[in-house]
C-alpha cells in the first residue's frame, strides 16, 4: 500500500488511535519514529516497519471521534448505501472490535482479540449523537455484534426507548441457538 501511495510518508498498521497520537507528537517535536509501534514509514528509498501495536483491550479508554472536526452534520446529509442502509441521519458506531472466530472467508480488520465497549459508554455516546445531530439510524460497524446473547438482549432493551432503527452483523448459529435475538 505504501508503494502504491507513492507520496505517503507514513502508514499506521492495526488500531491507530495511540499510534497516530504518537506519530503527531514525533512530527511536531522531532521524535524517533522507530520507537512508535504500529508504524510504517519512508526511510531513504525504502520503508521501515516498527513492532506491532498491542490491541487496545479497554475500548472505554478511547475518546469519541471528533465529530465536529469531521463535519458530521454534512456527512449526515448523505445517504450511505452500505448493506442496504440508504437513509440520511445514519451514524456509524462501534460496540465491539474484532471477532472471536477464524472464518476462512474473513479477515479481522481490528485485531484478533474480541473486545467490547461497555453498554453504558455506548449509550452515553448515542445520547450525545441524538441530541447534537438528530440521529435516527445507527449502523453498528462491529465485525460481529452477536457474540454475547445476554449483552444483545440488554442492548435491545436499552435501545427501545430511543425509537430509532439500527443495523448489526449476526452469525446464523447465534440465531439458531438464541432465536429470541431476532424477535
Amino acid at each position: 500500500a505504501m508503494e502504491a501511495l507513492e507520496y505517503a510518508d507514513y502508514g499506521v498498521i492495526g488500531e491507530g488511535e495511540i499510534t497516530i497520537r504518537e506519530l503527531c507528537n514525533a512530527l511536531e517535536n522531532g521524535g524517533d519514529f522507530a520507537k512508535i509501534n504500529g508504524l510504517i514509514y519512508k526511510d531513504g528509498n525504502g520503508y521501515k516497519k516498527t513492532s506491532p501495536r498491542e490491541e487496545i483491550m479497554d475500548l472505554d479508554f478511547l475518546p469519541w471521534p471528533d465529530y465536529e472536526g469531521f463535519e458530521l452534520k454534512k456527512f449526515l446529509l448523505i445517504s450511505p448505501s452500505i448493506s442496504g442502509v440508504i437513509r440520511k441521519n445514519t451514524v456509524f458506531m462501534i460496540a465491539s472490535r474484532s471477532c472471536p472466530y477464524n472464518c476462512t472467508f474473513c479477515f479481522h480488520t481490528v485485531g484478533k482479540k474480541y473486545r467490547q465497549r461497555s453498554l453504558d459508554k455506548f449509550f452515553e455516546e448515542l445520547d450525545y449523537m441524538i441530541s447534537q445531530y438528530n440521529i435516527d439510524y445507527i449502523f453498528l460497524a462491529d465485525e460481529l455484534f452477536s457474540v454475547n446473547p445476554k449483552r444483545v438482549k440488554e442492548f435491545c432493551e436499552r435501545i427501545k426507548q430511543y425509537n430509532i432503527k439500527w443495523w448489526a452483523q449476526f452469525r446464523v448459529d447465534h440465531i439458531t441457538k438464541n432465536p429470541e435475538l431476532i424477535t
